[in-house]
């Protein structure tokens, strides 16, 4: 078991976060004493390996409530190819490093919301555009500590949306976060911000890409597996508030 404090959640979400991670070998006994009786944290999240149903029922006896299932996904790169169902755009879309100056439109854009099937944004406890500012807040730091680069992605020469990717490895690139602006969500055009992650991952001479989706969001989902990620693995996520007086 992993216990991860989050302090950064603190200026996300107004709340002093925590999160366990579990590997699937702890005994019920040993989460009862570690995490059950927990008060420090007024926001935890527990991820628990898919198959470990007891340690779920514990949990929720305990005031944990399920928030999604999270899917780990990677994708083989050697043989990527667009699926003849959007081969018709691809002489219109393109993507773009971003430029100097141009990242606060794409902060922008994700504090109006456009993430609304995450877990914060579906919690009735938080308000919703917290979900944006929490996301935001990530964008920006990655950016700014060069772990991530941002492109934009344009269709006909109009920007729809931006991906980030990060290098794991000199094999492996994780599509780290990507989103359609909301005004072109209605346009057909989700797969350009899941396929170019993988093309770009590609051309830079990565053999795999991995990624990560939420149950919340099966679109998003199929639209990764009928890319060419496979999942590699699923935990169940379930969070609890701590009423302070």
């Amino acid at each position: 078991m992993e216990k991860i404090e989050q302090p950064w959640e603190k200026k996300n979400l107004g709340v002093h976060s925590v999160e366990f991670r579990f590997d699937g070998t702890e005994s019920i006994e040993k989460i009862g004493r570690e995490i059950l009786g927990e008060i420090n944290f007024d926001y935890q999240l527990c991820r628990v390996p898919v198959g470990r149903m007891d340690i779920v029922y514990l949990l929720q006896d305990h005031g944990f409530r399920f928030a999604e299932t999270s899917f780990e996904l990677s994708a083989d790169l050697k043989n990527l190819a667009l699926p003849k169902a959007y081969e018709r755009y691809e002489e219109y879309i393109c993507y773009r490093k971003i430029e100097d100056g141009e990242e606060e439109k794409v902060y922008e854009a994700i504090r109006q919301g456009i993430f609304d099937t995450d877990k914060v944004y579906l919690d009735p406890f938080f308000k919703k555009e917290q979900s944006g500012i929490r996301f935001a807040n990530w964008c920006q730091q990655e950016i700014e500590s060069g772990k991530s680069t941002c492109y934009i992605v344009e269709n006909n020469g109009m920007e729809i949306g931006f991906f980030l990717l990060k290098e794991i490895s000199n094999k492996v690139s994780d599509s780290l976060l990507a989103g359609l602006y909301d005004a072109k969500k209605s346009l057909g055009l989700g797969f350009s911000v899941l396929y170019y992650p993988m093309l770009k991952a590609k051309e830079d001479g990565k053999k795999r890409i991995i990624a990560a989706v939420s149950s919340n969001n099966p679109a998003s989902l199929r639209m990764h597996l009928e890319l060419g990620y496979k999942v590699k693995n699923m935990s169940y996520v379930l969070v609890k508030h701590i009423k302070k007086e």
